[in-house]
């Protein structure tokens, strides 16, 4: 097939780290652990010290979300060292003739566009897309000073833009929501009354003793998802990868010999609710920052038992208490792919929205 040539090819450039994908598992990261460590990509997004109000805080690319993506979009996924930068992305489409890569966050627009082109037409990677005949590219969390290059200057590079989609980041202020005073949190103050007064019996448990239970509550909320939410996958191989890499993931980053000042195994929560008797609830998030302690954190995976009224809110509201009380003062939850999902956000209050966009295009 296709998709193994591809990922024998992949596996042959000094340069690239792809997982063999007829065998996902988390055995599988011994290899991605040696790659790491003997890169010099962790200078990567190093900002000195430098102290950035929250209006400038850029969804920055993390290892916390590579493994995030590794686990949920096996679909022949990758690593590029390229320029001191660690990029990651995977093929699909029909025959595979489509990447979707994530670009990291470059403030400098047109340099990000000269790294591009350095990377499809100038290495080794480049050569592969193009004797494998790859069509399209999608790139996800660009900047809108990347974009507004790209559209600026259409005809000077090799690649046309072929269409944007924008999605906006949110950011909650911790303060204010774990507060939840004043009229603007009356919705989310019902929400947690009304489960509070339903008296269940709430037990933390440590996710390295419930692997099986997660996994088995995330492909119910992923079956439950596709009828009632219009969602349109469920993977639960993937979703058994994941649940064991959230629960070796710092160990994983440790492994990769991280410094004195890099993210710590704290750095990284899991959270695992058992409501009267089982597990309902399962919460996952790490920095937004590679190697600095940012104030922001990223709530990247928050799935309940849909069966169980309110306790979205109540885990939710629960986790973050658990981010605030490790130092952090803002929530980034990502972007809102449905209105249901939007109009759920909103009882939370979010203070800001940071615009992005995934950008296809034609090569």
């Amino acid at each position: 097939m296709h998709y193994t040539r591809l990922q024998s090819r992949l596996t042959e450039l000094p340069n690239v780290w792809s997982s063999d994908i007829k065998y996902l598992n988390i055995e599988s990261f011994n290899s991605l652990k040696l790659f790491l460590s003997n890169t010099s990509f962790l200078s990567l997004n190093k900002q000195k010290n430098k102290k950035k109000s929250l209006d400038q805080i850029p969804y920055l690319q993390s290892m916390f979300h590579f493994f995030l993506y590794y686990a949920y979009f096996p679909k022949i996924p990758f690593a590029i060292k390229e320029n001191n930068q660690l990029l990651f992305g995977s093929f699909y489409g029909k025959n595979h003739q489509s990447i979707e890569l994530s670009f990291p966050f470059i403030a400098d627009g047109l340099q990000a566009i000269n790294d591009l082109e350095h990377l499809f037409y100038h290495t080794e990677f480049g050569s592969l897309l193009k004797k494998e005949n790859i069509k399209q590219i999608l790139l996800r969390d660009c900047s809108e000073e990347l974009v507004k290059v790209m559209t600026r200057y259409t005809e000077a590079f090799s690649f046309k833009l072929n269409s944007l989609r924008e999605i906006c980041y949110q950011t909650y202020d911790l303060d204010q929501t774990i507060g939840k005073t004043g009229k603007n949190f009356s919705n989310l103050r019902w929400h947690l009354n009304k489960f509070h007064r339903a008296d269940h019996k709430i037990e933390v448990v440590d996710l390295a003793d419930y692997v099986k239970p997660v996994i088995h509550l995330i492909g119910s909320w992923k079956k439950d998802a596709v009828k009632k939410r219009g969602f349109s996958y469920v993977n639960l191989r993937s979703d058994k990868l994941a649940a064991r890499l959230f629960s070796q993931v710092s160990t994983v980053l440790q492994d990769c010999k991280y410094s004195s000042n890099s993210v710590s195994v704290s750095d990284c929560l899991s959270r695992v609710l058992k409501v009267d008797g089982r597990i309902a609830s399962f919460n996952f998030g790490y920095p937004l920052g590679l190697l600095q302690k940012e104030s922001v954190f990223a709530h990247a995976v928050g799935i309940t038992d849909l069966s169980i009224p309110h306790l979205a809110e109540y885990a939710q509201y629960d986790f973050w208490k658990q981010i605030q009380k490790i130092g952090y003062s803002f929530v980034n939850d990502g972007p809102s792919w449905r209105n249901s999902l939007e109009l759920y956000k909103k009882k939370f209050r979010p203070i800001t929205k940071n615009r992005y966009y995934y950008v296809t295009l034609n090569i």
